[in-house]
């Protein structure tokens, strides 16, 4: 699997390998989507007529959609794409022709759609499971700003009973001086 992101998006397609030709593919609102460009460029035929064609044909238009894709130059842009079971119809709906790439249509057919379910699977459960992460991430970062924050009110706790007791021995001294100053002076009277 070669993702162009860091991690998973949902509503995103990313990059996925297969037959050594690059895809995409992704989980958008619609559900999984395959994007129809890069495969129309790895079998050589020309995307515009085929999504012309896929849009005239009354079932796979109503499941196509666009989805974004982040490019290489980072801008998001939108991709028309197909649910996978559409792909597939697709895939086995076009005739091969002399300039098409007929070894990567037949690999396709073979298993292009199982690959990237498969994929995306992978990719949402990589997703839920960096969330997981994020959530006990979140709960230990909250739980060390609690400890942060008790250190430092105990910190402040050891300044202040320091204070006190330099202020304590302070009067102390100053008391233990007045009874001592002069003797004379705690004399009993009768």
């Amino acid at each position: 699997m070669n993702n162009t992101t860091n991690s998973p998006q949902l509503g995103f397609l990313q990059e996925y390998e297969y037959s050594e030709t690059l895809v995409l593919a992704g989980i958008s609102p619609l559900g999984e989507m395959i994007a129809i460009r890069p495969i129309c460029e790895n079998l050589a035929i020309d995307r515009k007529w085929q999504q012309d064609k896929i849009k005239s044909d009354a079932h796979l238009s109503s499941t196509g959609g666009m989805v974004k894709v982040i490019a290489q130059d980072g801008k998001s842009r939108e991709m028309y794409c197909l649910p996978p079971l559409a792909i597939q119809e697709w895939l086995y709906n076009l005739t091969a022709s002399e300039n098409m790439n007929v070894e990567v249509l037949n690999e396709y057919k073979k298993g292009l759609v199982v690959h990237l379910l498969m994929m995306l699977k992978v990719s949402l459960d990589e997703i839920q499971r960096l969330r997981s992460i994020e959530k006990k991430y979140q709960s230990l970062k909250s739980k060390v700003g609690m400890m942060m924050s008790i250190e430092e009110q105990a910190a402040e706790a050891r300044i202040i009973s320091r204070e006190r007791s330099y202020e304590k021995k302070m009067i102390s001294k100053s008391v233990q001086e007045s009874l001592f100053e002069n003797v004379n002076q705690l004399s009993i009277e009768d």
